[in-house]
C-alpha cells in the first residue's frame, strides 16, 4: 500500500515555496523523498535542507525566467512529474496591497500585480512545465485554489475593522483569479488526458495564521468542523493528488473547508 502513495524520485516543481502554505508543502514532499524545485521570488529559512531540494530565486509572471530553471533542472535531474500551482497573491489587512479601497476606487495597477502571479504565473507554468509532462506522457498537476474562487467574500467577517473606526474591503481581484484557475484546471485536465497528465485542484478553506481574534471566532461560526484550517490538514490530499494512488482522478476539485461551503 505504501508504494502506492510513493513519491519517491519524482520530480516536482512547486511555485511559492517560501510562504505559508508553501513551505508545509514543500517539507511534506520532501520527507516523501520527491525532488523538489522551488520557484519563489523570496528567499525562505524554513525548508528543510535536501539533496533533493533546488531552490530558484523566480519571478512567476516572467516566462523566460520559469524557462530558464526548467532547462537546469532537466539537465541535471531529468523530466518533471509533478507541478503545485502554489504561488499567490492575497490581500488579507495590513498587506502591502492597497486592498483598503472599494471596489469602484480598485487600482488597475493592483489588479494586475495580483492576475500576474495567481493566473498568469500558473498559465505559464503549465504551459512550460506541463507541457514536458505531457511529451513525457505522465505527470501531476495540482493547482491551489481557494474558497473565494466559487464564493463571495462575506465582508461582515471584517466588521469590527469598522467598529474600530478603520476601513477593510476584502478584494475581489483574488477570487477573480482563483476562479480562472478553476477553469484552467478543467481544460487542461481535458486536454492533457490523453497524454495521461492528471490536472487537479485542491480548494481550501481558511488557514490559521494568528489572524485577529474578532476576525477567527467570526470565521469558524461558518465552519461546522469548528476551527480554521491548519497547513498539516492538507497534507494528505496532496500527497493523493500527486501520486499513482489517484491514477485515474483527473478535472477534479478536493474542498479542504471543515464544512465551509456546506452551509
Amino acid at each position: 500500500m505504501s508504494n502506492f502513495f510513493s513519491l519517491k524520485d519524482k520530480i516536482i516543481f512547486i511555485t511559492g515555496g517560501s510562504g505559508n502554505l508553501g513551505t508545509d508543502f514543500t517539507n511534506t514532499l520532501l520527507d516523501a523523498k520527491a525532488k523538489i524545485v522551488v520557484l519563489d521570488i523570496n528567499d525562505s529559512d524554513k525548508i528543510k535542507l535536501s539533496e533533493n531540494l533546488k531552490y530558484f530565486n523566480v519571478d512567476i509572471s516572467k516566462k523566460e525566467e520559469i524557462k530558464e530553471v526548467l532547462e537546469i533542472v532537466k539537465k541535471e535531474w531529468g523530466i518533471p512529474f509533478g507541478l503545485i500551482n502554489n504561488a499567490g497573491i492575497d490581500s488579507p489587512p495590513n498587506s502591502n496591497i492597497n486592498s483598503n479601497v472599494s471596489f469602484e476606487n480598485y487600482s488597475e495597477e493592483d489588479w494586475n500585480r495580483v492576475m500576474d502571479v495567481n493566473l498568469k504565473g500558473a498559465f505559464f507554468c503549465c504551459q512550460l512545465i506541463g507541457n514536458e509532462m505531457a511529451q513525457n506522457n505522465t505527470g501531476s498537476i495540482v493547482n491551489i485554489n481557494s474558497l473565494y474562487g466559487n464564493l463571495s467574500p462575506d465582508q461582515r467577517l471584517y466588521s469590527h475593522f469598522s467598529d474600530n473606526g478603520q476601513s477593510f474591503f476584502k478584494p475581489f481581484v483574488y477570487g477573480a483569479s482563483k476562479a480562472g484557475l478553476a477553469n484552467l484546471t478543467k481544460y487542461l485536465s481535458t486536454y492533457w488526458a490523453s497524454n495521461n497528465v492528471r490536472v487537479n485542484s485542491m480548494t481550501l478553506g481558511g488557514v490559521y495564521n494568528n489572524q485577529e481574534k474578532e476576525f477567527v471566532s467570526k470565521y469558524i461560526d461558518k465552519v461546522p468542523m469548528g476551527r480554521m484550517a491548519e497547513v498539516k490538514d492538507f497534507r494528505g490530499a496532496l500527497i493523493f493528488l500527486l501520486s499513482d494512488s489517484s491514477s485515474y482522478v483527473t478535472g477534479t476539485d478536493i474542498v479542504i473547508d471543515g464544512g465551509f461551503s456546506a452551509w
